[in-house]
């Protein structure tokens, strides 16, 4: 087996709190697994929104003490937390 993907959070590339993975599987070929990915659960979920969370007040505190040159939060980002908020995980 090949090394799982792992996942991105605060920089850093992460295995899941659970540590288990899951192989996909081509569905034009199902005898050839693409790749193992991580099977992350709502603890690795959290870990990602806080560290997404602490990065967006790290940049705009630092625009707002003067201390470094950092963009406003894109639209985008101002409306994450609406959007994580409204819609389920299935």
């Amino acid at each position: 087996m090949s090394n799982p993907f792992l996942n991105y959070i605060a920089g850093q590339w992460v295995e899941c709190q659970s540590r288990k993975t899951f192989p996909d599987i081509n569905p034009a070929n199902t005898t050839e697994i693409i790749g193992h990915f991580q099977a992350s659960g709502a603890e690795d979920v959290q870990t990602a929104c806080d560290a997404a969370a602490k990065g967006t007040r790290t940049a705009t505190m630092n625009v707002n003490d003067g201390t470094a040159t950092a963009r406003k939060p894109s639209r985008c980002q101002e409306r994450a937390p609406y959007r994580l908020q409204s819609h389920p995980i299935l």
